[in-house]
């Protein structure tokens, strides 16, 4: 692959949007939204990090969060505290099946 063709595919990954952006208070807790099991906890550039939880049908991604509060192999229930907020808004994303989904189809904001 030409480095060309590598920086356009990127840029059009970078273009989809598969999730929705939270306005959230600073410091606030995040919560999962369905019960599960943490994952993948990772570091982001940015000074962030990222969560993710498998639930029975689907998986939930937090990005941009200041502070994990759970490490991977912990088990959560809906509405148990996952992360810290920064500043900046919440990007949440829901999978299924390998598949992006719009998660205001299926969980009330």
């Amino acid at each position: 692959m030409r480095e060309a063709d590598f920086i356009s595919m990127l840029t059009i990954l970078q273009e989809k949007r598969f999730g929705v952006a939270i306005k959230t208070p600073e410091k606030e807790n995040i919560t999962a939204v369905l019960a599960g099991k943490v994952i993948h906890v990772n570091y982001e550039i940015g000074n962030t990090y990222s969560i993710m939880v498998q639930h029975d049908n689907y998986l939930s991604l937090y990005r941009n969060v200041l502070k994990p509060l759970k490490n991977v192999g912990d088990v959560v229930v809906a509405g148990e505290s996952l992360a810290i907020a920064t500043e900046e808004p919440l990007w949440f994303e829901l999978w299924q099946n390998g598949y992006a989904i719009n998660p205001e189809e299926v969980i009330a904001f």
